[in-house]
């Protein structure tokens, strides 16, 4: 399995008018290929009944590790998704880059995720940098 990350475009009402706008969602989605990420897309094009919606990209991603905040007393649209940059200490002092993606409320609120997930890890690790995303959703097989 990999991650792709898909963007879709459609017409989204704007409420208590009679005009439409066009948004953009950003989906990442665990699948096999571009042809099976196209058909997930696809899906919640037709599962949401998207109006004048089309796939503008799918792309490769690499996130090392994905995790959500695990407090299921928060509504998940105040949720978002921030994409943190580690550095990981491996043997005879090396240091690795690996992205992550995190769920959280805000960017403390992420931080806070980031470290309660990675507690057990024998390494050493540091957080370089944590950024929002414009992350709509994750989907995973």
């Amino acid at each position: 399995m990999e991650l792709f990350e898909a963007k879709i475009t459609y017409l989204k009402w704007v409420e208590g008018s009679e005009k439409a706008k066009r948004a953009t969602e950003t989906y990442v989605l665990e699948s096999f290929n571009f042809s099976d990420s196209e058909a997930i897309v696809t899906k919640i094009i037709m599962d949401d009944k998207l109006e004048d919606a089309k796939i503008k990209n799918i792309k490769p991603v690499v996130f090392s590790e994905i995790f959500y905040d695990g407090d299921a007393t928060t509504a998940d649209d105040e949720n978002k998704w921030y994409k943190t940059k580690l550095s990981v200490n491996v043997d005879d002092g090396k240091k690795i880059k690996q992205t992550v993606l995190v769920k959280g409320t805000s960017i403390e609120n992420a931080l806070s995720v980031l470290k309660l997930k990675m507690k057990d890890t024998l390494a050493d690790w540091d957080s370089i940098s944590i950024t929002e995303t414009d992350i709509y959703e994750v989907i995973r097989k």
